[in-house]
């Protein structure tokens, strides 16, 4: 996002949101044990209190209408999923300038929309 958040990620409540959901979800299919799970949910919590990560709020209402932008133009002939929209459509109306993604049709959908996504 920017400087002012003092190094720290940001994360908006989504984020954190999906974050934590995808690792219960990898206990679910059995991809991560319980206990690894948990240390995982207690190191992101632990992040959050440190500093390493910030929570930052958003106007939900800018961003779903920057969703809708996104998915009128990009949508057909992407297949892009209404979560992988709304990550994007958060970072632009918070005028980000790099992305953060390991997911292939969302990084194209943030590379079109003009951000540097990373890693």
């Amino acid at each position: 996002m920017s400087a002012a958040h003092d190094g720290a990620l940001p994360l908006t409540t989504l984020g954190r949101f999906e974050l934590l959901n995808a690792i219960r979800l990898s206990v679910f299919r059995q991809q991560l044990k319980p206990r690894v799970a948990a240390i995982d949910v207690l190191t992101i919590r632990a992040d959050i209190e440190s500093g390493v990560l910030e929570v930052i709020s958003c106007d939900w209402a800018a961003v779903h209408a920057e969703a809708e932008r996104l998915s009128a133009g990009h949508t057909a002939e992407g297949g892009h999923r209404s979560m992988d929209i709304l990550h994007v459509a958060t970072a632009l109306s918070m005028g980000a300038m790099e992305f953060l993604s390991f997911d292939g049709k969302q990084t194209r959908l943030a590379s079109a929309e003009g951000l540097t996504v990373k890693p």
